[in-house]
């Protein structure tokens, strides 16, 4: 089987790779900001199965986390910790629990404090995965903390049809390096 990671990162990345991250990209470091409040509504397992997968294919000296967005943002570990087994397993356990909770569509403050938490821990790269729509001021706090363009921003609109936040993700990906890509369902299909 190939390294297919992640599936709502179907973005072109380093040497040309599409359908996700090889286990040895130049991506040391990475922080996923991941919607899951309400909106999410029965994609949550999938979207929990392609992050599982994303984090269980990682080396061993890859050091993650994982922000979850709903209307307050809340880090998996806090800091980053590399994806040893135990720490997989770990992993595994909290996206199995995982559990929506309240309603961000166009707010600021919840994805602000995700992105917030995210930078803190000084990610290589950072996947954001919503399904929620979100204040457009979000593009530009991003490019604040970013303001050294140190980090490769990713941004991935998930299944549902928003032309609005799509936009919004198209250019904040652009504003920081990264890719943006709208994963339908058929995109899922496809895995």
């Amino acid at each position: 089987m190939k390294h297919v990671l992640f599936v709502v990162m179907m973005l072109v990345i380093g040497v040309g790779v599409v359908y996700g991250i090889p286990p040895k990209s130049e991506a040391k470091r990475i922080v996923y900001v991941v919607d899951f409040s309400e909106a999410v509504g029965e994609e949550l397992e999938g979207l929990k199965s392609e992050l599982l997968r994303s984090i269980l294919n990682m080396i061993p000296v890859q050091p993650f986390d994982v922000v979850m967005v709903s209307d307050k943002a809340e880090a998996m570990h806090g800091e980053l910790k590399r994806a040893s087994a135990e720490v997989k397993k770990e992993a595994k356990e909290k996206i199995a629990a995982m559990k929506l909770k309240g309603k961000n569509d166009g707010k600021l403050e919840p994805f602000k404090e995700g992105f917030e938490k995210a930078f803190a821990m000084q990610p290589d790269r950072i996947y954001f995965l919503t399904v929620s729509s979100f204040d457009p001021e979000l593009v530009a706090a991003v490019k604040q903390l970013n303001e050294k363009k140190k980090v490769r921003v990713n941004a991935l609109g998930w299944v549902k049809e928003d032309e609005g936040r799509d936009e919004l993700l198209r250019t904040m990906a652009e504003e920081n390096g990264g890719k943006f890509k709208h994963v339908t369902k058929a995109d899922l299909e496809k895995k």
